[in-house]
Formats: C-alpha cells, structure tokens, sequence
C-alpha cells in the first residue's frame, strides 16, 4: 500500500475506459478513495463494478455519469465527490474527444480540409476541458490550501505525427489533436507557476504510442479503436523498446505523480514513451 496515496480523494474526468480507467485502477489499488467520470452510462457502470472489487468495496468509488460539453456537470461531479468523500485531493485530467468532430480518423482533421468548429472543438476538449475542471476543483484546492493537478497530454505535445504513418489508412491523427496538447503543457506550467502559492502542484503526464486495440465487433462505441496489423507494427518499430505500450505501463507513473512522492515536482512533463522520442 502507498501511505502516500491511502484515503486521499482523487477525481479523474474521461475514466470510464482506456488510459483514464487505468489511472483509477492504479490508484484504488493503492488505497487511493476515485471519483470516475464518463458520457456512457454502462461502460460506467462495468468500470465502477470493476474498482469496487479493486478497492474491496463500494465505499471507496463513486461514478458520476458526466458530459463535460456541458460546463454543469463537472461542478455536480465535484459537489457529488465532497459529499461523498468530504473533498478532492487529486485532479487527473484526461478526457479528450476522439471523435470525428474533432478531426479523428477523418478527412476533416486535415490541414488542407479542417474548419474553424472542427479545430476549435479540439482546442476545447483538449484545453479548455481541463481548464475549466481546474478551475471548479481549484476553488476548493485553494481553500484547503493543498492540491495535484496531473493533465494527461500526449508524446504529441512535444512532437507532432509523421505523416508517412498514414499514407493511404483510414486511421489519422489530426491537426487538432498535437496543437491542443502543446497548449496543454502551457496551461499546466501557467497554473504550476500561479497556483504555488496556494499549496497546489500541476504536472504533464505523456504516454506514448497507446493504441485502442478493443475490436469494434466486441465494442462498436470503443474511441480511435485501431485494427489495422500493419499500421500497429509500424507503431511497434517507431519504438526503441520495440512495442507500443498497454495501460499497466502507465501505473506506477501516474502514482507517483498523484502521491507525496512527487512533492517538489511541479509545472513537468513526464514523458512514457517506450523510447519513441529518441529515435
């Protein structure tokens, strides 16, 4: 058990599946009290059945169906998260809208194609969701004077996609999505810097190559699912490690940075890529 993770409270947006359902699994197996959030009422239910035997009961997770398109529902996800736990400690930003109306996986997303609703709706899921949830969660961190703030970015917010990965595939990675996660890491060093005096540290986390390899047989609403053999080899060799990672890589990283271990780390990006950015 991490003394330095039992009995806080951690709200993690966008956790009901993927990387964000991992972090939430990593830290209620350490003790840690995990509001999860997510739009799918059953894919939110499976998640939550699925912490509640992790933790070892129900007292220690609590699922709120969310959608933070509408800027409502994070201050009921907070309000539900105090009443619950009596406060939020830890603050994982990680939705993001992998979706065609962000330009995924779709001729949209192209420079030459892509308007000003495709690219300001990544700009908002990508900056502007974790903003706004900061500031809801940030009022209370300022009045308890203590707050950890960890958005989750991407290996894309210090590179930017090669374009010969998606010669001729239906799979692509748009404009939106490396320019809102380079702003991304802006906003977290701005609140590192103006919130210290609250007591409240703001850090990066950055996976790498972490494809959604879920069948659309076995779930046709799985995000960015990619079953394409080849382009997931390609992903493999791009890696100096040799493959891509899957979301256990990413557990002890996201404790440490959740947890006191941490405590004079604010306004980094810490960066799990398999080793993708040194070659």
């Amino acid at each position: 058990m991490n003394l330095e993770l039992e009995k806080k409270v951690a709200l993690i947006t966008g956790s009901s599946q993927g990387l964000g359902f991992a972090s939430a699994w990593a830290l209620a197996g350490e003790g840690c009290r995990v509001c999860i959030c997510g739009r799918d009422e059953n894919r939110l239910k499976r998640a939550s059945e699925k912490l509640e035997a992790r933790a070892g009961g129900s007292d220690c997770i609590l699922a709120v169906q969310a959608d933070l398109t509408n800027v409502e529902d994070i201050a009921m996800v907070v309000t539900q998260t105090v009443e619950k736990f009596g406060g939020v400690d830890v603050l994982v930003n990680n939705s993001f809208d992998f979706s065609p109306k962000t330009g995924f996986n779709d001729p949209s997303g192209r420079i030459e194609n892509i308007s000003k609703e495709t690219f300001m709706k990544g700009l908002e899921s990508g900056i502007y969701w974790p903003l706004h949830c900061t500031q809801v969660v940030g009022k209370r961190m300022i009045e308890q004077k203590y707050g950890n703030i960890v958005n989750i970015t991407s290996l894309y917010a210090s590179l930017v996609a090669d374009y010969r990965m998606y010669e001729g595939r239906d799979v692509f990675n748009p404009v939106t999505y490396p320019v809102s996660k380079h702003g991304l890491v802006g906003l977290t060093k701005y609140i590192a810097s103006f919130w210290a005096p609250h007591g409240i540290r703001c850090n990066c986390l950055s996976p790498g190559s972490f494809p959604n390899t879920t069948s659309k047989k076995d779930d046709p609403s799985a995000p960015n699912s990619v079953e394409d053999d080849e382009f997931l080899n390609i992903l493999n060799r791009k890696c100096s490690l040799g493959r891509t990672g899957v979301p256990k890589d990413l557990e002890s990283a996201i404790q440490f940075l959740c947890s006191e271990k941490s405590s004079y780390l604010t306004g980094a990006n810490l960066l799990v890529d398999g080793g993708w950015s040194v070659l």
